[in-house]
C-alpha cells in the first residue's frame, strides 16, 4: 500500500489541504489566525513534513493561506488578499549626484 495514499484512494496531503480549508471556510480559523504548525500537523496526522508543506502549497494556491518567512502560515483576508502585510514607508529622499572621487576624498 502507497504511504502517500489512504485506503479510500484520496492523497494525504488532499485530505490535510481539505482539513484545514473546511476550519477556513467554517470560521474556526479567522483571517489573520494562524494555521496549524508544520510540525504540529506531521505530529498529529502521522505524516511527513513534504505532505503538509505540499497540502499547504495547495491552500496558497487557492488564495487561503500564506507563508510569513520565519513565522508560519496564516489565514488570507476574505478576498485572498495578503493579511497583515506592512505599510511602504512614507519616508522621500531627494536624490543628488555624488561622484565616487568625492566619497573617496572623504573617507
Amino acid at each position: 500500500m502507497d504511504p502517500f495514499i489512504r485506503s479510500d484512494g484520496e492523497f494525504l496531503y488532499m485530505e490535510i489541504a481539505s482539513s484545514v480549508s473546511d476550519m477556513i471556510e467554517g470560521g474556526t480559523l479567522q483571517p489573520g489566525d494562524q494555521v496549524p504548525s508544520v510540525r504540529q500537523l506531521c505530529e498529529t496526522q502521522g505524516v511527513s513534513k513534504t505532505t503538509v508543506l505540499h497540502a499547504y502549497r495547495i491552500l496558497e494556491d487557492r488564495g487561503l493561506i500564506e507563508a510569513h518567512p520565519h513565522s508560519g502560515f496564516y489565514v488570507c483576508s476574505v478576498d485572498g488578499a495578503p493579511s497583515r502585510e506592512p505599510s511602504a514607508s512614507k519616508r522621500h529622499r531627494s536624490g543628488q549626484s555624488v561622484e565616487v572621487g568625492d566619497r573617496v576624498q572623504q573617507l
